[in-house]
């Protein structure tokens, strides 16, 4: 594993990179997700305060936490996912053909 490393530093690093970016744009993605799922919580939060009921708030805060953590764990998942199949068809490329960087 070392030497095939040494031998396609660049290619490694490369595909890196292009990870590190993508979970960072992916987070920002689950970020805008939580920001736009949380605008009907807020108003249903709102309303439940208005009429009084704490059982009602306490309805809308439950089942908000709920999507919120399942849509944190998919998009996790998605990721892990991603990142683990890119680095595992990277080093089937490098052992069956061998690879070339694309920046050199």
């Amino acid at each position: 594993a070392w030497e095939l490393f040494k031998r396609n530093w660049l290619i490694c690093l490369e595909l890196g990179l292009l990870l590190f970016i993508i979970g960072f744009l992916v987070g920002l993605a689950v970020l805008l997700m939580f920001l736009v799922a949380s605008i009907p919580v807020v108003l249903l939060l709102l309303a439940a305060l208005a009429l009084g009921s704490q059982i009602a708030s306490l309805v809308v805060i439950v089942l908000a936490v709920i999507i919120l953590v399942a849509l944190l764990v998919l998009s996790g998942a998605f990721i892990v996912t991603f990142q683990y199949a890119s680095w595992v068809l990277l080093f089937e490329r490098l052992t069956t053909r061998g690879g070339h960087s694309r920046l050199v």
